[in-house]
């Protein structure tokens, strides 16, 4: 399934493939949210390298190795079949780089990690190959790349301006600038191009649904589609898994009932998505899970003892992947998936730190009844206001319902009246 609303970029891709030979190399910097295409657009800029001829240089960050020295230059060096004299020395090149950087801060940029000297017997290992035919270097996940391969990175991309070459970048936007100066560098590459990615519009949503389904039921469910999923292609891929179960391996178009299935891989990949942002972010959703609708943002500031700021950011950072809107969850089912992925233990602390919030004045009470129960908790509230907003609420919410609709206002209203009063 390739996505919509992508067709520029790939189209690019291709143009820039099919003559990298004839001209000066070419840099794209591809950036995104999380989940939002990049890494397809990096492997069909490899499908096309690879069917052209040119070498392929490929390499993904790993979060893991973040801190590990060389790491990507390694992939990079050592990842494709290559003649054994020449592996033998890129390993002792590899080998004397990473002793010089285990001296050095990992997190600093400033240091020089590695010596001149290796950088160039590296840089050369990696235009080299231009000789014979080009060369594509494709790297996912930079976001994750090491200091010391990016300095080597950046050294190779300047010998490379007049070879025939190519370089592709994948990485991340969120809630931090990461690797900042290499990010600077990059932006004086005279051969530079920006793809920045965002979610789908709901009239993509509606093309990529066509592939599967008939018109009418595309037609139907499109909204729907869009609004659970904020259009996020993950996220409406795993929809559509949800919503035709093995169609999208045979190819099968089929009708579908009036409204999307929310499964199993749907929630499977929210989880995908909050378990690949930074800490904070993760942090924050699961503040927003427990809190359901409650949650101002300087009350999750105060449960998950967050700067505001940081709070600010993570939020938008929720928002740009298509998982939250307006301070909630898109959808129920999104919130449940993140509740259930919770350790108990950190569970139980963020209701009990919601449930503080209660006792102190002027805060508004937080809906956490449901988790209290679930997380054993005792409350001890100071009022029948604050029983009242203990009360679990019927669980009649699905994907397509607001919370409010759910539930009875009138009877609520004159129990509510009876409970404060007597």
């Amino acid at each position: 399934m390739r996505l919509v609303e992508r067709a520029d970029e790939f189209a690019l891709l291709e143009e820039i493939l099919s003559g990298t030979g004839d001209m000066s190399s070419r840099v794209i910097a591809v950036t995104g949210p999380v989940a939002s295409g990049k890494s397809e657009l990096l492997n069909f800029a490899v499908d096309q390298a690879e069917a052209a001829g040119f070498t392929v240089l490929r390499a993904i960050g790993l979060r893991r190795q973040r801190r590990t020295p060389m790491a990507v230059l390694e992939q990079l060096l050592l990842g494709g079949e290559q003649p054994r004299e020449r592996s033998e020395s890129v390993a002792k090149q590899l080998d004397a780089a990473k002793f010089s950087a285990l001296l050095k801060d990992p997190d600093s940029e400033q240091e020089e990690h590695v010596k001149a000297h290796t950088i160039r017997s590296l840089t050369t290992a990696m235009v080299s190959p231009t000789k014979e035919r080009p060369v594509l270097i494709a790297v996912d996940d930079m976001h994750y790349a090491d200091i010391p391969s990016l300095q080597c990175l950046r050294h190779a991309m300047e010998e490379l301006r007049t070879k025939p070459a190519a370089v592709v970048l994948a990485w991340r936007t969120g809630l931090r600038l990461t690797r900042p100066l290499f990010g600077a560098g990059l932006l004086r590459q005279p051969g530079l191009i920006r793809m920045p990615l965002t979610t789908l519009s709901g009239q993509a949503v509606a093309e990529l649904l066509r592939e599967y389904l008939d018109e009418a039921t595309a037609r139907r469910i499109a909204r729907d589609v869009h609004r659970i999923s904020g259009g996020n292609p993950l996220l409406v891929r795993a929809l559509v898994h949800d919503l035709l179960p093995g169609s999208e391996q045979c190819g099968r178009r089929l009708r579908t009932p009036h409204a999307p299935a929310v499964g199993h891989a749907f929630r499977q990949a929210v989880l995908s998505c909050l378990h690949r942002v930074e800490p904070s972010v993760l942090a924050v959703a699961r503040g927003l899970a427990v809190l359901d609708g409650a949650a101002a943002e300087d009350t999750l500031a105060r449960v998950l003892e967050l700067s505001p700021e940081a709070v600010a950011l993570s939020l938008r950072e929720l928002e740009a992947i298509g998982l939250v809107d307006g301070g909630t969850f898109r959808c129920p089912a999104a919130r449940d998936a993140v509740l259930a992925d919770l350790p108990p233990d950190d569970r139980t602390a963020l209701i009990l730190g919601a449930v503080d919030l209660l006792r102190q004045p002027g805060t508004e009470a937080p809906v956490v009844a449901r988790h209290i129960i679930a997380a054993d908790a005792v409350v001890d509230a100071q009022s029948p206001e604050a029983q009242w907003e203990a009360a679990p609420p019927p669980p009649l919410r699905d994907c397509r319902t607001s919370p409010a609709s759910n539930w009875p206002t009138a009877s609520v209203e004159a129990d509510r009246t009876a409970a404060t009063s007597g």
